[in-house]
């Protein structure tokens, strides 16, 4: 038998659960049921509406985040990419790269800093250092990911 994967289920680019399938398809088709739609199934246009994300370790990513149409979106959305990084990225809690990400976030937020972190940010665009950095461990995260998942291919 094969593997049941999760899949978070979108209408209409609209997150409405996750179901798991061991395709796609199989996930929608599951997750329609589960909903009382099964008597739609055969109707082509209701389930067009509808696709799915594969979750990568159980974590599944908002992709509408993603899109340049919807970026005013993004500060109504609760997308955490943390637990995933804290899991794949090497030697995660001895970090300095983790630790001026917290730096810069709670800087961001408005939390008092320590007068040492506080002077050494002084004339950044904290903002923009965030944004670089934080792509900077994803990207090292998602290659460890890859080679741990994948590492017997």
């Amino acid at each position: 038998m094969k593997e049941l994967k999760l899949f978070a289920i979108y209408k209409n680019g609209q997150h409405k659960g996750n179901e798991r399938g061991i395709s796609k398809e199989d996930a929608i088709k599951k997750y329609l049921i589960a909903s009382s739609f099964g008597t739609l199934l055969d109707d082509f246009e209701f389930v067009a509406q509808y696709t799915g994300v594969l979750a990568l370790e159980n974590v599944h990513f908002i992709k509408p985040i993603f899109d340049k149409n919807s970026i005013s979106e993004i500060g109504k959305r609760n997308v955490n990419y943390w637990p995933f990084i804290e899991t794949y990225y090497p030697n995660y809690y001895s970090c300095d790269q983790i630790l001026l990400s917290d730096i810069l976030t709670r800087k961001l937020e408005g939390e008092e800093l320590d007068i040492k972190d506080e002077e050494m940010i002084k004339d950044w665009d904290v903002k923009e250092e965030l944004l670089k950095l934080d792509k900077a461990i994803m990207q090292k995260a998602m290659k460890n990911y890859f080679e741990i998942k994948y590492s017997t291919i």
